[in-house]
């Protein structure tokens, strides 16, 4: 490298020099050494400062967590040094037998363990999805038995539509053989509802619905649903008849809330006094008095409602009067009874909770329900309404206060009781098991017209605000609790399913009856057709379903199942349900559709051409020997498309001059040039369905002149080559698009023809 000289580094500073002047962005600062060692110094103190704030605020930071930073500091200073130690291993040699030992036992060590760690990891990954996998199915599940439409409807859709076709009705699969998925409840229930339904549609005096279901209680020897329903039966039937034939009475409803708890209470001291006879010494004439004597002496301890058994009203003065009697003198009284009794016959003081008297739940609602007013018109402090009395055993008391998910039949007496029959239902359709009681007791409300029901929500249970009343009411949606409770065995037990849905023949859903509606659905889901809407017999007339049970006239209904099936493109079914129902023009417009598709088809590859020829062909012949009337275009297209099956089964079995004959016969296409123009012109009447086959008819009928014209002399094949070409000009003549291929090959066989 050669030397640089003095003056090459001076000329090479002043180039640098000058290319810092031109930067003209930059201020030009001159500083000497000594400033900037005074600036790095500033710089370094400051970053010093900077960590040194961010230990403190770290160490503040770890003491307020509980931690040790003294401690923590000294671990990892025992860690560095054991990094230390780590690179002044010494190194191992090739030669170093022992060395090389340790080393492989260790990493045997190691490996087993890296081995270990790896089966767990993937161990618990397997098991966390599982989990996942679980829950989301439970999830699934809840979600598939509570899940309605918005719109009220059950969502019964195929996933794709495919069709039972002709054999429909003769293969039909036999659900009566599948097990039953009904619980001896839910067969209990099902009995004495078929018993109700056919009295009912017999006109027969009737049994009440409610005592079919306490007679199939009491068949099943289960003492908590017998009592439920004596209680539901003691409130809303009287002497076997229906008590209500109109809106729900309050008033009615709290008198016999009150007669069952004294009723029951006295069939108790019945019980008790007959089971200690000797001590209770029960004589004289029989008397509620006598029996409450003699229960007293063997249960001197006990609630006040032996003492009170259905007061009498009071007149207002007379009401004031011992009102303020109690204010004065029998309130500050010691004797808890006497306190009591004017509580409740004066209905004042509802506030006190008399907890030395009142002990158990049964008394307490008997207490309450005495003490309310039905006839107050304004709130008052001393008076008790009847949607007070409800918002404090639901909404103060509770679920939680009477243990409901312990002992859900005593929450559900307690709500109905105090007339909220729609929370009632709902509470009790929560539990799965009880699910068939709450389905059944709201049946036999909603048949006394004793529920305020709707199909229109898309919840089970809305309160919405009432405009005659100082307050809210609930709404039951009662075809949402009947359908969940029916899609446990409707696909299994149709029959028994219509049965609850009959109960739906008066609640209305977008102008439809909710029963026909459902009806509808459940047809569609089972497939049941035979069964359910009957069949036709050969000679025209239709056998019974299970429909006739409940309809006079079920066409209406099967023309409602065979439009929904129509839309859903189960275009063979459809045609069999509307055959059932005699819409003939519906018939053969659907297979005239069907037929369309499947004319130049082989049976062999596609049975469903096979199938619906058949079906179309048994249906010419019985309307040819019934004399059915039908459209004239409808008729024709029917027909010709009849033919031109014929014509494509002898084409695809290479009987060539059969198929030559009925093309002929036919009278679609031209035979020479001369004709071209007239056929050209009838080919504008036609319907669609015959227009979408003419391109593999002209294929056809090219192949079969190319093929005819290798056995034929010489004059012949003149004439089929003029036939050929007549095909040609009236291919380019038709108003109606061709596919490409079709052209190009009508022209490829027009060539190889001549």
């Amino acid at each position: 490298m050669a030397q640089v000289g003095f003056s090459d580094l001076l000329q090479r500073a002043e180039e640098l020099s000058s290319g810092l002047e031109t930067n003209l962005e930059l201020p030009h600062v001159q500083r000497s050494f000594q400033q900037l060692l005074d600036a790095g110094q500033k710089l370094c103190s400051k970053t010093t400062q900077q960590q040194d704030d961010m230990q403190i605020k770290a160490s503040l930071l770890l003491c307020t967590e509980g931690k040790d930073v003294p401690r923590i500091s000294d671990k990892l200073k025992s860690l560095a040094s054991t990094t230390n130690n780590l690179d002044q291993l010494q190194t191992r040699y090739e030669t170093d037998i022992e060395g090389f030992l340790q080393a492989e036992h260790e990493s045997a060590i190691l490996g087993a363990v890296e081995q270990e760690k790896s089966n767990c990891l993937k161990d618990m990954d397997q098991r966390h999805w599982k989990g996942i996998v679980t829950s989301w199915e439970k999830e699934k599940e809840n979600i598939l038995k509570s899940l309605i439409g918005s719109d009220g409807n059950l969502q019964f859709i195929r996933d794709t539509p495919v069709s039972k076709g002709s054999e429909m009705f003769g293969n039909i699969a036999n659900k009566k053989g599948l097990p039953s998925s009904m619980k001896p409840w839910e067969l209990a229930y099902s009995e004495k509802v078929m018993a109700y339904i056919d009295e009912l549609l017999s006109s027969k005096s009737t049994l009440p619905l409610g005592k079919h279901c306490e007679n199939g209680a009491v068949k099943m020897k289960t003492t908590e649903i017998t009592s439920m329903w004596k209680m539901v039966n003691h409130i809303i039937v009287s002497q076997n008849q229906n008590l209500f034939s109109g809106q729900r009475d309050p008033k009615l409803l709290l008198q016999h809330a009150q007669q069952y708890l004294e009723q029951t209470y006295r069939e108790y001291m019945l019980s008790s006094v007959y089971s200690l006879a000797q001590s209770a010494e029960l004589g004289g004439a029989p008397s509620t008095l006598n029996l409450v004597k003699s229960f007293l002496k063997i249960s001197p301890v006990s609630t006040n409602q032996e003492y009170i058994v259905g007061g009498q009203k009071l007149s207002l003065s007379t009401r004031t009067t011992m009102k303020l009697h109690f204010k004065r003198t029998v309130r500050t009284s010691s004797d808890i009874y006497k306190i009591a009794v004017y509580c409740i016959i004066g209905k004042f003081s509802f506030m006190d909770e008399h907890k030395e008297i009142v002990k158990k739940t049964e008394d307490y609602l008997w207490f309450k329900l005495c003490q309310v007013n039905i006839e107050i018109t304004s709130e008052s402090s001393d008076d008790l309404s009847l949607k007070q009395l409800q918002n404090l055993v639901s909404v103060v008391y509770g679920e939680g206060h009477f243990h409901a998910n312990d002992n859900p039949l005593l929450y559900f007496q307690v709500l109905f009781l105090t007339c909220q029959f729609e929370a009632a239902i709902e509470f009790l359709s929560r539990f799965d098991s009880l699910l068939p009681h709450a389905v059944h007791i709201a049946l036999v409300l909603h048949e006394n017209n004793q529920l305020y029901t709707s199909g229109a929500q898309a919840t089970l249970l809305t309160e919405i605000n009432d405009a005659n009343s100082l307050s809210s009411i609930c709404i039951l949606n009662i075809a949402q609790l009947v359908m969940l409770y029916t899609q446990r065995f409707e696909l299994s037990n149709p029959s028994i399913a219509m049965n609850y849905f009959y109960f739906l023949r008066d609640v209305q859903h977008e102008g439809q009856s909710l029963f026909e509606k459902c009806l509808c659905e459940l047809i569609q889901e089972t497939g049941e057709y035979e069964m359910l809407l009957g069949r036709l017999n050969s000679d025209g007339s239709r056998k019974y379903g299970l429909v006739d049970k409940y309809c006079s006239d079920p066409k209406e209904l099967i023309t409602k199942v065979a439009t929904v099936t129509e839309k859903k493109g189960l275009y063979e079914d459809a045609v069999l349900l509307y055959d059932l129902s005699g819409n003939s023009d519906k018939v053969l417009q659907l297979l005239n559709r069907l037929l369309c598709v499947a004319v130049s088809k082989t049976d062999e590859f596609h049975p469903e051409r096979a199938r619906v020829k058949k079906l179309s062909l048994d249906i010419a012949e019985r309307y040819r020997m019934q004399n059915t009337v039908t459209a004239a275009s409808l008729q024709s297209t029917f027909h010709l498309l009849l033919d031109l099956i014929a014509f494509f089964d002898l084409y695809h079995a290479d009987q060539h001059e059969q198929a030559f004959d009925v093309l002929s016969q036919l009278q679609l296409l031209p035979t020479d040039t001369e004709q071209v123009s007239e056929f050209a012109q009838a080919f504008k009447m036609h319907s669609d369905e015959i227009r979408q086959n003419v391109a593999p008819l002209l294929l056809a009928s090219m192949n079969l002149l190319t093929k005819k014209s290798t056995k034929s002399s010489k004059t012949e094949r003149t004439q089929l080559k003029k036939t050929a070409r007549a095909l040609i000009i009236f291919a380019g003549m038709l108003p109606y698009h061709l596919p490409a291929d079709t052209t190009s090959l009508l022209v490829k066989l027009e060539v190889q023809l001549k």
